[in-house]
């Protein structure tokens, strides 16, 4: 059953990213590295309003009980036309104080970035939905969408690479809605009300740390779009795209898959340790033999797709990349901290994380460059996530086999 979810789901990461690799030689060329460096910035900040769209309601329906899903849903449904609109509006502020000449967005992207992280928060709860409810079939078809539509739009219909990615997550949107079709038609605010007090910690706890979290993921592309420009910026968009995003995906699509059935396995009250095993080894392996390839044929690859015009040294993919696979092997099985309602360990590390990415974007720069900085952030993460698999490892040894994030679980005590 895991294996046959996660193939599914792989399938989905796989399709899709076939897609964009078909298409980008002819994108590359049509848009350069500088459009592509604009275009990266606006994604990865939308990609922050995205996040915190739901609240976090969204990640609380891996583990919540059956009785939960609907309400949850409904919370789904309506906070990202509150919160999005509120980012904006921060976001517009943040241009007009004094700093705002140096960040790397300017106000006329304010409403492609509202737009794509609107259907972007929709698709994450979609997503999640499907992942509870166990219909990775529809994952994987979202999965596919989405790059194949953002294609299609961006070579044939607008001129405009991220007008296309919001039309793309608009398609998304739409693959994710036969997770919706079961809940039923009566609103229920007031239960609605109700499961969102009682799961406070996510909003409260759980979304902070994750804006904390994609805030840190984000910072290097946008720290070396405002100090070496749009072009050192696209370079290295390009890569995370053509060779880290899929690496990313894959760790995502194992996440969805170890939600599903870590969450099942405590609720049965079977040992989470095993599954943490497999997934770990799994994405060892995949980091390895990404290495391997990167090192040996991915300079001439990576040229052959995009052409001319850029950045696509040995050297410079793997100091790229480092950081990329140290993520994608402690993050999927570090959903545990969630499903054992540890969310004051996941928020502890998440502040470390944020302090430490920050600190090194902020001094690296000015004294290595940006090679000296790609290796520093990569050495930084290599010990962030090291300990991130630490207390995963840990919260799985402690779980109890209590129902997650049922009104009757235990509290979060202030050791977790």
């Amino acid at each position: 059953m895991i294996r046959r979810d996660l193939l599914l789901t792989l399938f989905g990461i796989g399709a899709g990213q076939a897609i964009l690799l078909a298409v980008m030689p002819f994108l590359a060329r049509a848009y350069g590295p500088a459009a592509f460096g604009s275009y990266a910035v606006i994604v990865a900040v939308a990609g922050i309003v995205a996040t915190i769209a739901a609240l976090r309601f969204d990640l609380a329906l891996s583990g919540a009980e059956d009785a939960s899903i609907v309400p949850l849903s409904r919370a789904g449904l309506l906070l990202p036309l509150l919160t999005v609109p509120f980012a904006i509006a921060v976001l517009a502020l943040a241009l007009r104080l004094p700093f705002g000449a140096h960040l790397p967005f300017r106000s006329d992207d304010l409403s492609l970035i509202g737009l794509i992280a609107l259907f972007q928060g929709w698709v994450l709860l979609g997503s999640a939905l499907s992942t509870r409810r166990g219909l990775f079939a529809t994952l994987a078809a979202a999965k596919i969408v989405q790059p194949l539509v953002f294609a299609f739009t961006a070579l044939l219909l607008l001129h405009d690479l991220s007008l296309a990615m919001a039309v793309g997550w608009a398609a998304a949107m739409a693959a994710t809605l036969p997770a919706w079709r079961h809940l039923p038609s009566s609103m229920g605010w007031a239960e609605t009300r109700a499961t969102m007090r009682r799961l406070w910690r996510f909003p409260a706890i759980s979304a902070p740390m994750a804006l904390l979290d994609v805030l840190a993921l984000s910072l290097p592309l946008l720290v070396f779009a405002g100090a070496y420009g749009e072009r050192t910026a696209g370079n290295y968009a390009q890569v995370q795209r053509l060779i880290g995003a899929p690496l990313v995906l894959v760790a995502t699509a194992g996440g969805q898959t170890f939600l599903k059935h870590a969450g099942d396995r405590l609720r049965a009250g079977v040992s989470v340790l095993p599954l943490i095993r497999r997934f770990v080894m799994v994405m060892l392996a995949l980091a390895a033999v990404v290495t391997v390839a990167v090192a040996l044929v991915g300079q001439p690859a990576l040229t052959f797709v995009v052409g001319p015009g850029w950045r696509t040294d040995t050297g410079f993919l793997l100091l790229a990349l480092l950081p990329v696979l140290c993520r994608v092997i402690a993050s999927p099985v570090s959903h545990i901290l969630v499903l054992t309602q540890r969310l004051a360990t996941q928020g502890l590390w998440q502040i470390s994380y944020f302090l430490a990415t920050a600190g090194v974007l902020a001094i690296a720069p000015r004294l290595f460059g940006l090679e000296g900085t790609l290796g520093a952030l990569a050495c930084s993460e290599f010990l962030l996530y090291g300990a991130y698999l630490v207390l995963a490892v840990r919260a799985a040894r402690a779980a109890n086999p209590l129902p997650a994030l049922s009104s009757k679980t235990r509290p979060l005590s202030a050791s977790s």
